[in-house]
């Protein structure tokens, strides 16, 4: 039954993108708990660094909000 195998494959497919999806969207929620503890000061960067702060901390938060984005909209609000 070559069908019913290849709609194995499929689902199998399928559940592995969306575990990926799922591990994109952790990533995203890691990085912004980063950007969180960046922003709210509990790291004490070097004083070298100080200019760096908020540069580092608006790039932790993009990157966060678009793997999370990336990862719910894959994950959640596919189809099936």
């Amino acid at each position: 039954m070559p069908g019913l195998a290849l709609m194995s494959a499929v689902a199998v497919d399928e559940l592995r993108q969306r575990g990926l999806r799922w591990v994109m969207a952790g990533l995203g929620l890691l990085v912004l708990g980063a950007a969180a503890i960046l922003g709210f000061g509990w790291v004490h960067l070097p004083s070298e660094w100080a200019s760096l702060r908020w540069g580092l901390w608006g790039t932790l938060v993009v990157l966060g909000v678009n793997w999370l984005a990336a990862g719910w909209r894959g994950a959640i609000a596919a189809p099936g």
